[in-house]
């Protein structure tokens, strides 16, 4: 009767054994299952030693009560694993689905930001073909104006699409391809330089990208427009750090400067409004040349 005993616990023990061996592959959780089949091994081994004491002609040396018990633990560790690799079993389907789902998301989400992206473009090329068309220099800035904005946009959604995160956008990528399209559509001679300064690799949330984009193309166009005299050798420069979780900005350009009585317009209220949006500072003053310094607090735009 206690043969009996031994050999079903030790094979029960082994078929738990080698089922926790199957589940790795299965689960593709790996050190727990090892850990567990190590226990197991080690059980079985107990129950040999009983076997083979009871084989030899020694039955006195083993201890019935034990490999009784040990059978019982034996039916426990088989229900155990099975019980375990089914709840693991089930959480990698479920993680399967999660990923499929979030692919899928993914896909829709790219297939969006291309065709916001074309649909932009679009506009683009439209206004700038009713640009060439119009003569008065009043309605060609509004166009630009208006250019420049659906600018920022587009430019946000090609980056998305290119670095594939649709949550975060790197500044530096971000206000270089920015400040080549102003060139582009100011049609900016090369007397005119627009140099671009970042202490480090800064990203900020996607959804802060176009009001910081905003406040620079704001800041850039005031200078093309305004500090230079026809044929001037300007240079503006942006220089973006971010220093103890603040991002300092600070565009400056080697024009004429503000004169006693300047006072804000439509452009510098409308980033006065979103710097203050962020709980940020603005300062502008007088350096060879007009300078604008904004503070904000790095956690507000990552």
């Amino acid at each position: 009767m206690i043969i009996l005993v031994i050999v079903l616990s030790l094979a029960l023990q082994l078929f738990a054994t080698f089922y926790a061996l199957y589940l790795i592959k299965k689960t593709e959780i790996f050190y727990s299952w090892v850990f567990i089949s190590i226990a197991l091994i080690l059980m079985s081994y107990r129950r040999s030693v009983s076997l083979f004491r009871i084989l030899s002609g020694h039955p006195e040396l083993i201890d019935v009560k034990m490999d009784i018990l040990g059978l019982f633990i034996a039916v426990f560790m088989v229900l155990g694993v099975s019980g375990l690799g089914a709840i693991f079993e089930e959480r990698k389907k479920n993680s399967e689905k999660i990923s499929l789902l979030l692919k899928e998301k993914e896909n829709l989400l790219r297939e969006t930001h291309h065709r916001v992206k074309n649909n932009m473009n679009i506009i683009q090329s439209l206004l700038g073909i009713y640009l060439k068309n119009i003569k008065c220099e009043e309605d060609r800035d509004v166009i630009n104006e208006i250019r420049s904005k659906i600018l920022l946009m587009e430019r946000i959604y090609s980056q998305l699409l290119k670095d594939e995160s649709y949550t975060d956008i790197e500044i530096n990528k971000y206000l270089t391809e920015l400040i080549q399209k102003i060139r582009e559509a100011y049609s900016l001679v090369d007397n005119l330089k627009i140099k671009l300064q970042l202490n480090e690799n800064i990203k900020i949330k996607s959804k802060n990208a176009y009001n910081f984009g905003l406040i620079i193309n704001e800041l850039i166009t005031n200078s093309i427009k305004y500090a230079f005299k026809e044929n001037d050798n300007g240079l503006i420069t942006i220089e973006v750090i971010k220093e103890n979780n603040n991002i300092s900005i600070k565009v400056r350009d080697n024009g004429k400067g503000i004169g006693k009585d300047f006072c804000y317009g439509v452009g510098l209220n409308m980033i006065n409004a979103i710097v203050k949006q962020y709980e940020g500072e603005m300062k502008i003053y007088n350096d060879n040349g007009t300078v604008v310094e904004i503070e904000i607090d790095y956690k507000k735009l990552a």
